[in-house]
Formats: structure tokens, sequence, C-alpha cells
């Protein structure tokens, strides 16, 4: 695995952790305030949408990093035979990888739509937080999600059944 990945991989486990923390504690304040002293912690459900969609976006992207999405494969089960599986697995992959890659595409078209509005850009009500923010994260999410696709399906390419796994798991059914 490459430098570049294992730094963008430690970030997006750091980004997962520092998000889930800040919406457990935003939720945690919310309610003492909300029930313990009856009053509001104002707007706080502009910068939780930010947050909220950099989790699950990040966190998507890190699901596949890993492989670890949930999937109802159940023809992989079935197919006994190693090579045709491995067949199967390709195309999988290979199609995982062109969705992913659509998506990021219009993941791009949103946000540059936004960007083009400079310097108008549309924002939240209260707190003037740029849309974009969250559409970017949108379109990294998708990106990221494509290139490890991307990455998994040239692993299995280039493993040689005779050869054994480059040194991983064959991907998860």
């Amino acid at each position: 695995m490459s430098k570049l990945v294992q730094i963008v991989v430690a970030a997006q486990k750091a980004i997962i952790v520092l998000c889930s923390l800040l919406i457990a504690v935003t939720f945690g304040i919310v309610v003492v305030l909300r029930y313990g002293f009856q009053a509001n912690l104002f707007a706080y459900e502009e910068w939780m949408l930010v947050a909220a969609f950099i989790l699950y976006f990040i966190g998507a992207a890190q699901g596949s990093y890993d492989n670890t999405h949930i999937k109802a494969d159940l023809v992989n089960e079935w197919i006994e035979a190693p090579a045709l599986r491995r067949r199967f697995n390709l195309f999988i992959l290979g199609l995982e990888v062109l969705i992913a890659g659509v998506l990021a595409y219009w993941g791009l078209l949103m946000l540059l739509e936004d960007l083009a509005k400079y310097p108008e850009l549309p924002a939240t009500t209260v707190y003037k937080i740029p849309l974009a923010v969250p559409r970017g994260t949108i379109f990294l999410g998708f990106l990221l999600m494509t290139i490890y696709a991307a990455m998994h399906f040239l692993r299995l390419l280039l493993e040689r059944p005779d050869l054994g796994a480059l040194d991983r798991e064959e991907p998860r059914s």
C-alpha cells in the first residue's frame, strides 16, 4: 500500500472519530439544555448537517477501502469453481468502479455548479455555511470509493491464482 493511501486512510479514520464525537457530544448537550434547563442550542442543525455529511461519506469511503460494505451476494456463495468465482468478482468490482465513478462525476458537477455561483454561494440560513461544503464531501466520498474499488479490482485482476493472494483477503461477499 502506498504512503499516500496510508495517509488518506489515517485521515479518514481520524475524521470519522472526530465527527462521531462531535455529533454525540452535541446531542448530549442538546438533551441537557432542552430537558435540564428548558433552553435550546440555537441552529445547531446547520453545523450538525455538515458533520453528518462528512461522517456519512467519509465513513462510506472507509467501508469501501476495507471492503466491508454490506452485500447480499448469494451468487458468489453458489459458485464453486475458483476461476468462475474470480471472474464473477471481477465483474462485480468493475461494476462497482463504474457506478461509483458515475456518482463521483455527478458529485463533481453538483459541486462545480455551486462554486460557479461565487461570490453568491448558496449557504445555510444562520451561520452562512456554504452548501458547497457538504456537497464537496459527497464528491470526495464518491471519488475515494471509486479509487478504492479500482484498487480492489486491480488487485484481483493482477492476482495470479496459481500463486495465491497478494497478501490480502479475497473480496468479501
